[in-house]
């Protein structure tokens, strides 16, 4: 069951963001009644999913064949664990018009959530011919490589990332990761200990780190990390309560 973290009041032109839509759409969304969200109250998650069903109806009912209207409808169902659904429509979008950028991130979510590597890496690929040279899109195909055992590519689309956006700290993460795939052991702590840097408090960093030096024999420095990232990671869970 979902339990919402907060309470608001949402149009559905607000819900989440739509691909573009026009203005008289737009309209016609905003004029809908409001859906809300109650706080942290699991057993309303039945009524809150049947208000929101019967919402997103009336949105493509008032507009007829709008992709907008579709793609709110499968991010929703998404949310509310109905993954298969919102799978189905959007790949019904994406055979209407493969340009759609909005569906195939969606379609990247439910690959993500499925753990289908491999269809991670095909939405990536397609994202970037919309979008050549998208960092975000990059970093996923990068990432998908890697899960994929893609290794080679993995490395040199991720390498690439780190020497075009040296501040970000994610990239050298995940180029770490691979690195310490190829026993790379002191490249990839030389990139860890620079997202160190830029994200001290980045909880995947020292997690990395104290596996990394771990295995490099640096048990005292391994030990620091590892508590480090319990600590972060006790301190993030008390935040979320």
């Amino acid at each position: 069951q979902n339990t919402l973290q907060a309470t608001a009041s949402y149009r559905v032109s607000d819900l989440l963001p739509p691909p573009p839509v026009s203005e008289a759409e737009k309209e016609i969304l905003d004029a809908l009644p409001k859906l809300t969200l109650s706080q942290n109250l699991p057993d309303k998650t039945v009524t809150l999913l049947q208000e929101g069903e019967a919402l997103l109806e009336l949105t493509t009912q008032a507009i007829p064949g709008s992709e907008a209207a579709q793609h709110l409808r499968a991010q929703f169902m998404l949310d509310f664990g109905d993954a298969s659904q919102a799978k189905e429509i959007w790949q019904n979008l994406l055979e209407q018009n493969a340009s759609n950028l909005t569906v195939i991130e969606g379609l990247l979510q439910v690959a993500k959530q499925e753990g289908d590597f491999e269809a991670v890496v095909r939405y990536s690929r397609q994202a970037l011919q919309l979008e050549p040279g998208n960092p975000n899109y990059r970093l996923e195909l990068g990432v998908a490589l890697l899960d994929a055992a893609e290794i080679e590519e993995s490395s040199d689309i991720l390498g690439k990332i780190v020497a075009d956006y040296p501040q970000n700290p994610e990239a050298r993460v995940e180029y770490a990761c691979v690195l310490l795939q190829l026993d790379e052991l002191e490249s990839a702590k030389e990139q860890l200990e620079k997202a160190l840097e830029l994200a001290p408090d980045q909880r995947s960093v020292h997690l990395e780190l104290g596996q990394t030096y771990s295995r490099l024999g640096s048990r005292g420095l391994a030990k620091k990390h590892f508590e480090e990232h319990r600590r972060l990671q006790g301190k993030f869970a008390e935040q979320d309560t």
